[in-house]
């Protein structure tokens, strides 16, 4: 099954609308936001993404322009960025994925002891 995306015709284009979506809960309680341009793919991608309890906190915008999926945004660690990557993943169908996250820097102060 292959899927194709048409595109609108440029003489009469309009601004894409976009969509925020937030979902309360996961990891400590922190929402998840996840923005899209009302574009399938996309959507899909934020679908998804939505679903997923362990990316409370996660703050992340999706793009799909030409043969690019772009992820951009932030996350509360590696572990939830790895795991958006590999929700996308499934999604992408020959496109090139953009990782444009970022990690929030903790308030906590380093582990180390001074001499």
């Amino acid at each position: 099954m292959s899927h194709s995306l048409r595109q609108p015709s440029t003489s009469n284009r309009q601004p894409p609308v976009v969509t925020s979506v937030t979902v309360s809960g996961g990891g400590p309680n922190a929402p998840v936001v996840v923005s899209a341009e009302e574009n399938a793919l996309e959507i899909a991608v934020r679908d998804a993404l939505l679903a997923e309890p362990r990316l409370g906190g996660a703050d992340l915008s999706i793009r799909c322009q030409d043969d690019r999926l772009t992820i951009s945004g932030t996350v509360q660690t590696d572990e939830q960025r790895i795991l958006v990557l590999d929700l996308a993943a499934r999604f992408v169908e020959g496109r090139l994925l953009v990782d444009d996250m970022h990690t929030e820097v903790s308030d906590q102060s380093p582990d180390f002891c001074e001499a």
